[in-house]
């Protein structure tokens, strides 16, 4: 693990300890929290935490997407050194949508169902 993943690992782990996360409803109530919980509502959060102890040698971006649900969310995460990272992500990938959160909304019975939202029939 590098320098960057290593910080980043510390932050999520404090935001863990400070109970910095969110338990979706519907979890069961005996669920372990996971770094997956601080996507749910603190990706922001992680985000901003990254940005400070990196300032300008990281860049802050957020991309927005649809559930199942039919809702808008959006999700923050972060650019270093070409390459994309988040709570659940700390060794970065080459390309947003491969970070774990877009990774299971744009699978392609998800995107179908997301073009079918838009299409009138």
């Amino acid at each position: 693990m590098n320098d960057f993943s290593k910080k980043l690992d510390e932050i999520r782990k404090k935001m863990m300890s400070d109970g910095t996360y969110y338990i979706l409803p519907g979890e069961p109530e005996d669920i372990t929290p996971n770094y997956s919980h601080i996507n749910n509502g603190y990706c922001g959060s992680f985000s901003g935490a990254v940005c400070e102890v990196y300032g300008d040698k990281v860049k802050e971006l957020s991309e927005k997407y649809i559930k199942t649900n039919k809702k808008l969310y959006e999700h923050w995460f972060i650019k270093y050194q070409d390459k994309f990272y988040d709570a659940e992500c700390i060794e970065g990938v080459d390309c947003p949508k491969k970070l774990p959160i877009f990774r299971d909304i744009f699978c392609p019975t998800i995107l179908e169902r997301i073009k079918n939202l838009f299409i009138k029939k």
